[in-house]
């Protein structure tokens, strides 16, 4: 019987051995090494500059003038091209296509025919802004506004031929527009 203790003795002594050895042969095999890396290999992203959903209107010597959506690093030719392309009569000789979109943007593309002195400013500062009255407004005007395409303008229309608004809330008996596109657009439109 003191063969038995001394033989599991012997064999948990050489276990504690064996395991000691292990964990202090594991330490000197884990080095790291540390290799040189190239420029060339490295990519750096930007995540300070999101792209953010702006609204440009495009008029005049385009196929399809509207109001159409973009990011903030697109530029006037992007605007062009999404608004179909110039027509025969386009003029482009005061028109840079290579700068940049800004929220609320008109870009007006003007004909050949058309004197200089009467072509509107297409870029001028946003100094002044002024309200959409919906009592008023003609159908372009108000699709300028966030949340109204065709559809909501026609039925803002139709709304003020039968009954006029009284106050901007009264846009809300319109079907389609909810407090949440209403919230849009209560800072930017009035009824006088």
């Amino acid at each position: 019987m003191k063969n038995i203790n001394k033989d599991k003795i012997i064999i948990g002594f050489l276990v504690i051995i064996f395991a000691i050895y292990g964990f202090i042969s594991s330490k000197k095999n884990s080095k790291v090494d540390f290799k040189e890396i190239k420029n060339d290999n490295i990519v750096m992203t930007d995540t300070t500059s999101k792209a953010e959903g702006i609204f440009v209107h495009v008029d005049g010597e385009v196929f399809n003038p509207g109001l159409y959506e973009f990011t903030n690093k697109d530029r006037v030719n992007d605007a062009i091209s999404k608004a179909g392309g110039i027509t025969d009569n386009a003029d482009l000789k005061n028109i840079n296509l290579a700068q940049k979109l800004e929220d609320e943007m008109k870009i007006f593309i003007p004909t050949k025919n058309t004197n200089e002195n009467q072509v509107e400013n297409n870029y001028k500062e946003k100094t002044e802004f002024q309200l959409i009255n919906i009592n008023s407004a003609s159908r372009e005007e108000l699709m300028l506004l966030p949340g109204i395409g065709e559809t909501r303008a026609d039925a803002i229309l139709k709304y003020r031929e039968e009954n006029s608004f009284k106050k901007i809330e009264d846009l809300m008996n319109i079907s389609g527009i909810g407090e949440k596109i209403f919230e849009g657009l209560k800072d930017l439109i009035s009824v006088y």
